[in-house]
């Protein structure tokens, strides 16, 4: 008994509780992932065994990977009549020759919260919102109306509800 109320009470004083639950089932069932460093490495046929020396192999590998992709990114945004390759406005007017393409956006049904909720996984388990799935889907008739008009008041007036 004295087992389970240290991991109760672990839960109870928690921040976070979810994790923590989460934290002493993965512990208890055997399945924590704990970190492995990598052992050798090989490069250019020479086997590296040194921490630190493969840090530091890993990160020129990595960094020259970056500058490579950096190269290309310039390549393809700048034309080669271009006197200064960094000029940031040199590519605010390539990115903008093209016209963006128009946005419309339209009013949602009923039909289509419906569909929406009838899409979700019945789930016991529930996000931040401390909701599981199985509620809105059992509540779809009472509330795909209020939701529609939530959605189409957040589409109306470009504001997200608290």
């Amino acid at each position: 008994m004295e087992f389970n109320s240290v991991f109760k009470g672990l839960i109870l004083n928690s921040h976070n509780k979810v994790k923590t639950t989460w934290g002493v089932i993965n512990k208890e069932s055997g399945r924590n992932k704990e970190r492995s460093e990598i052992q050798a490495l090989k490069v250019e046929g020479k086997k590296i065994t040194d921490q630190q020396t493969i840090a530091e192999t890993l990160n020129e590998y990595f960094v020259a990977i970056a500058e490579n992709v950096k190269r290309q990114s310039k390549n393809n945004f700048i034309n080669d009549d271009s006197d200064n390759i960094d000029s940031h406005t040199h590519f605010m007017e390539q990115a903008f020759n093209t016209p963006y393409p128009s946005m419309e956006c339209s009013c949602t049904t009923t039909k289509e919260i419906e569909l929406i909720i009838k899409s979700l996984k019945a789930k016991n388990s529930y996000g931040y919102d401390k909701i599981s799935t199985k509620i809105p889907k059992i509540s779809s008739s009472f509330i795909r109306s209020p939701i529609n008009y939530i959605c189409n008041k957040m589409l109306f007036w470009g504001v997200f509800p608290d």
